[in-house]
């Protein structure tokens, strides 16, 4: 019997983190054609989890800080 299996592998340079992780994110939307919505809403809400995490670990506003990369002209 055949075993097939979709992965969806990536190397992540932890110098651009918000360049690959968007390029993760765009590479599972288009392999799921018809979920966008529901996986953008999804990441949208774990990033909002992690980030009041950092928010009271920290005790200030980890959202409202400068981005840790820099993103290409095209992603902004």
């Amino acid at each position: 019997m055949a075993k097939l299996e979709q992965v969806l592998k990536a190397e992540l340079n932890p110098q651009t983190p918000v360049q690959d992780i968007m390029q993760v994110i765009d590479a599972m939307l288009r392999t799921n054609p018809g979920h966008e919505a529901a996986i953008l809403r999804g990441v949208a809400e774990g990033v909002s989890i992690i980030a009041s995490r950092i928010d009271q670990r920290t005790g200030e506003d980890a959202r409202g800080g400068t981005e840790p990369t820099n993103r290409n002209e095209s992603d902004k």
